[in-house]
Order: structure tokens, then C-alpha cells, then sequence
């Protein structure tokens, strides 16, 4: 009878052991989620899915075409005119790889000024490769932002886009140096 009970104890010992060893292996893979470096990643993941989710709808809306996507770290591009093919960012033209760092310079502002007021957007980019119908969509997806009541402001050399903006500042370019020479609120 002695060694029965010392085996039914070495069995319960040998399970309280295993379950011991089971948990200490999830406290070690939890304490290597939740250390410094898992947390930033995970948290980091995290926001690079949100950005990429709400540039992806600002993409689509404005390029009637395209979608952001995430694949092992890399950034693709959705087609939908090409039966949803995905490929690298890079290939895109000017124009489109304009509307894809639009669309995610959006996302951004969006996604930071949900609780705080972020009121100020800032572009100086390639406005002058842009198509007609691609500008157009640029200029009023920039006019909802004023509409919304945030500051947006353009720097830019194209004509088409200047004419839109209610307020300009027109800099002009002399020997070694520039100044101000209009400034125009416009009706």
C-alpha cells in the first residue's frame, strides 16, 4: 500500500510539474511579447495596419483604382483595374506614387487627430504630375480638408491647382534672393 501511494504522488507530481513547465513557457513567450522591443513592434504593427487601412480608402477614392496592402513588411499596391493584382509600390508612376504618399499623409493627419485637434496640413510635393482628372481629385479632396475647418496649404507651381486656393502667397524668384509679391484672399 506504501508504493502505491508513492506512485500515485510521483504521478501527481510529474503532472503539477509538466503544467508547471507549461505555464513557465507561456510566462516567458508573454514576457517576450510584452518586453520593450515586442511591445513597440506589436504596437508599431499595429498603427502601420491602421494608417495603411484608412490610406487605402483615400487611395481608392481618389485614384478610382488602387489599394494599399501589407505583406511580410512590404507595402503593395492593389490594382483593381487588373483583377486585384498586388505589386511593389514602386511601380508606380509619379502621378500614382503622388496619390499613394497623399493618401497616406491623410491617414496620418486622420489617424492623429482623432482626440486632439490637428488642424494644419502641409503639402510640397509633385503637384506638376498630375493629370488633369488626377489633379482635379487632389484639389477637391484638399477643398473637404478646408471644409472640415483645417488649415491646408499648397506649395506649388501649377497654375490649375493655385487658381482653386482661396488665399494665396505668391513668391517671386529675383537674383539671389526671393519676396513676397501678392498676397491674395480670392473671392
Amino acid at each position: 500500500q506504501n508504493s502505491r501511494q508513492q506512485l500515485e504522488k510521483a504521478g501527481q507530481l510529474r503532472q503539477a510539474y509538466r503544467a508547471a513547465q507549461h505555464r513557465l513557457a507561456l510566462h516567458k513567450k508573454l514576457a517576450t511579447m510584452v518586453s520593450v522591443t515586442g511591445l513597440k513592434a506589436y504596437v508599431a504593427n499595429r498603427l502601420l495596419h491602421e494608417i495603411l487601412r484608412l490610406a487605402s480608402g483615400e487611395l481608392e477614392r481618389l485614384s478610382g483604382r488602387y489599394q494599399l496592402r501589407l505583406k511580410d513588411d512590404d507595402i503593395l499596391v492593389e490594382d483593381g483595374w487588373n483583377a486585384g493584382e498586388t505589386r511593389d509600390v514602386r511601380s508606380l508612376s509619379g502621378g500614382e506614387t503622388f496619390l499613394a504618399s497623399l493618401s497616406l499623409a491623410l491617414a496620418m493627419v486622420e489617424y492623429l487627430a482623432q482626440g486632439s485637434p490637428l488642424e494644419s496640413l502641409f503639402i510640397d510635393e509633385g503637384f506638376g504630375t498630375l493629370d488633369p482628372e488626377t489633379l482635379e481629385a487632389v484639389t477637391q479632396t484638399l477643398e473637404s480638408l478646408q471644409a472640415k475647418g483645417r488649415l491646408v496649404g499648397v506649395i506649388t507651381h501649377v497654375t490649375e491647382l493655385a487658381e482653386r486656393l482661396p488665399v494665396q502667397i505668391r513668391v517671386e524668384k529675383l537674383q539671389g534672393q526671393s519676396r513676397l509679391s501678392a498676397c491674395a484672399s480670392l473671392p
